[in-house]
């Protein structure tokens, strides 16, 4: 999912920024997983393409080209009013955005000593 390499050999100099993006998107991103699922369940086009639309950034940002692409095409389906389309991508966005959480706790963890694990917003880290 994550471009490990990439995102290490980016923030080379300021690793401790690269956990910093982590961290914000699982506190961010902590509840759309079931949001988007909620989204794809009722049909929800214009929800699935807010979501969509901040993955865009987010995946480019954290080296996760995969996520960046899918996102982008899930957000030009919908502007192009193809549902079906536009429903079966944001289904494989859920599961890389799963995907890009679990890793992006792990790699934290392996950082931290296992003392991340990706708190929700508002938790205060020790």
């Amino acid at each position: 999912m994550i471009d490990w390499s990439a995102l290490e050999a980016r923030f080379s100099d300021r690793l401790e920024f690269a956990a910093k993006l982590l961290r914000s998107a699982l506190d961010y991103y902590a509840d759309t997983p079931d949001e988007l699922a909620r989204c794809i369940a009722v049909g929800d086009l214009a929800g699935i393409g807010r979501i969509a639309h901040g993955l865009k950034s987010t995946g480019g940002n954290l080296m996760a080209r995969r996520l960046r692409d899918t996102a982008r095409q899930a957000d030009l389906e919908i502007q192009n009013r193809q549902a079906d389309e536009a429903l079966r991508l944001a289904g494989e966005l859920h599961g890389l955005l799963c995907g890009l959480l679990a890793e992006s706790r792990r790699w934290l963890a392996a950082r931290q000593g296992g003392e991340i694990t990706g708190k929700r917003t508002g938790e205060e880290e020790a």
